[in-house]
């Protein structure tokens, strides 16, 4: 902790060690009077402060904390100063005092910069980040853990790169940002693997499966949670392991899987007692569905009324801070008066447990009816809500659709029945004069198949721009060939399609999936000169994935970053209940991708 002399030895210090805190201290004490150096004074506080806040006396243990910051301070010691403040914001930060372990943790910041350890500096941050997630001031964290990332990305910190990352994802998730939250969690989860850190990959797979899951796709969802599972027991992190399995006993409910659920619900009442309260809380409200649907009304209710105690219990401690600081004046002024005030309260709430319990047996009697009319009237409501909001939803896609596809459908009949018609006409009318002259003869073969060339050509526009037949019958040939016809020069454009399931989606959003592959493709041609395109279509059972990369010169990001940039793909990919991820670098060229589920 120091570097002084007359220091007391490490095995003298060893030899004090006890459980006992009468005979643990009488022994330093003896230390500290055959060692009477600045240094060694500064040892025993610090082993005794570590020991008090280790048996549960953080008010001691910062006491003796903040006599040691001051005794640093005067001697000058930068370390002894850091391992003190260290204990400080340790005791402030288990008695709910954030904000005084805020201001410790950043005085620990500058110090650990001051004297040169970035590194360290940046596991403080990660620390700074807990408390801002704790207190739900989720932009806060983002800025501090962008920071963190920073200095370890520089010092090529792997370990630490990936704890950050996933921290990072989760926040983002926090803050409504889905589709980077996937984003960075899947880099996460790649670099994770390729250093094979296995605390990385239990952490980001489990926040894969929980976005998944908010997301509804729960055959993804599964998968992942599955993964956090597997690799949480290699490293027998108790905790992962109790996540994941909550998470997928969830997710067996929510598909119906009942028995999968209930199995996995067994498995966790053994061991859900030694989790964290939300972990708890999440456990026993969905262990209480699922015996619900399966017709268990009683242990169903009891779990329900285990559940609402644990996240009143969560709020208590939300806002213990609070309560401790007025706690703490209303003691120093009206200490007496605050005991009777209290035991009367307490009187008062006995009674009114009395007559709760007495309400809860009455309902007990009742209770089977009572969840199964809960459960109909919640049904029913859930069911007319979303009925409600897929016609809102089906509305607004068909006004969309039903509008430019009525202007296409208008430009390609012109096409067809008139500029086709009438090139059609010239070319008989142009092949019906006789010519005898071989250099006018020429001419005409060489006007003739010009006309032919353009007929061909009005009548390939016209068949995109109203490709509904075709879209209909068979939507993946449709798009390759559509997209194998497209001329581009030197270049070349490259479709792959994997069709490994039949399509659900109607032919209304078949048609604005086209629409969108189009518009990809042209303004990578338009736009990015790009010399060469390559696109992947992969249809599975739960979604269809595409990819349009391009050799382009890329787009900015400050212009990527532009709500106005691709807003009809993104109006596009939002009515089609889907997801889009762009990425570009200038002189890179660009990759857009975008999942779409396949329902209808």
């Amino acid at each position: 902790m120091v570097s002084a002399q007359d220091e007391i030895p490490e095995n003298a210090l060893k030899s004090c060690l006890s459980t006992d805190k009468s005979t643990y201290f009488n022994c330093l004490d003896s230390l500290q009077q055959h060692y009477t150096s600045v240094a060694a004074t500064m040892q025993v506080i610090y082993t005794k402060s570590r020991f008090l806040l280790r048996v549960g006396e953080p008010d001691s243990a910062a006491r003796l904390a903040t006599l040691g910051v001051k005794l640093a301070q005067g001697n000058s010691n930068r370390e002894g100063e850091l391992a003190f403040t260290s204990i400080l914001a340790l005791t402030n930060k288990k008695k709910g005092d954030f904000k005084n372990a805020m201001s410790d943790y950043m005085h620990i910041i500058r110090i650990t910069e001051e004297m040169g350890q970035a590194v360290n500096a940046a596991i403080i941050r990660n620390n700074v980040a807990v408390i801002y997630i704790q207190l739900k001031d989720f932009q806060s964290a983002d800025t501090i853990l962008k920071s963190a990332y920073k200095t370890f990305k520089k010092h090529n910190d792997s370990d630490k790169i990936a704890i950050t990352k996933g921290m990072m994802a989760f926040v983002q998730l926090k803050l409504g940002d889905t589709l980077t939250a996937i984003k960075t969690s899947r880099e996460t989860l790649a670099f994770s693997k390729k250093i094979n850190s296995k605390d990385g990959i239990a952490k980001v797979s489990g926040i894969l499966a929980g976005i998944f899951e908010h997301q509804h796709l729960y055959d993804s969802s599964i998968y992942y949670y599955k993964q956090t599972i597997e690799t949480a027991m290699e490293i027998s992190s108790k905790y992962y392991i109790t996540m994941a399995k909550i998470g997928l006993m969830s997710v067996y409910f929510k598909t119906q899987q009942y028995t999968k659920a209930d199995q996995l619900a067994n498995e966790l009442k053994s061991t859900i007692d030694n989790s964290l309260a939300s972990e708890k809380t999440k456990f026993y409200f969905t262990y209480s569905d699922i015996l619900a649907h399966t017709g268990r009304y009683r242990e169903a209710y009891e779990y329900l009324h285990v559940a609402s105690d644990l996240n009143n219990e969560i709020a208590k401690t939300e806002n213990k801070r609070i309560v401790n600081e007025i706690y703490t004046k209303y003691e120093t002024e009206k200490k007496d008066k605050e005991i009777t005030r209290n035991k009367l309260i307490m009187q008062q709430q006995s009674n009114l447990l009395y007559k709760r319990n007495l309400y809860l047996i009455l309902l007990v009697l009742a209770l089977p009816l009572l969840i199964l009319a809960i459960i109909m009237i919640r049904m029913r409501n859930k069911y007319k809500i979303e009925q409600l909001n897929e016609q809102k939803r089906l509305q607004v896609l068909n006004a969309h659709i039903e509008g430019e596809e009525k202007e296409r459908k208008r430009v390609a009949r012109e096409l067809h029945d008139s500029i086709a018609n009438e090139l059609a006409v010239i070319k008989m009318g142009l092949e019906s004069i006789v010519v005898t002259d071989q250099y006018a003869k020429h001419k005409q073969e060489s006007l003739s198949k010009m006309i032919n060339n353009l007929h061909k050509e009005a009548r390939r526009i016209s068949h995109n721009l109203n490709p509904v037949q075709s879209i209909k019958n068979r939507f993946a040939d449709a798009v390759k060939e559509y997209l194998e016809n497209i001329p581009i020069g030197n270049g070349q454009i490259e479709v792959n399609v994997l069709d490994k399931s039949d399509l659900s989606i109607t032919p209304e959003k078949l048609l604005l999936i086209f629409r969108t592959i189009q518009e990809l493709v042209g303004n990578a041609l338009r736009h990015s000169d790009a010399k060469n395109i390559l696109v992947d279509m992969i249809i599975s059972n739960e979604q269809v994935n595409i990819s349009v990369n391009d050799d382009g010169r890329g787009i900015d990001k400050e212009i990527l970053s532009n709500p106005e940039t691709l807003s009809s793909i993104k109006e596009n990919v939002a009515l089609l209940d889907g997801l889009l991820d762009v990425d570009s670098n200038i002189n890179e060229g660009t990759t857009v991708m975008i999942s779409i589920p396949n329902k209808k």
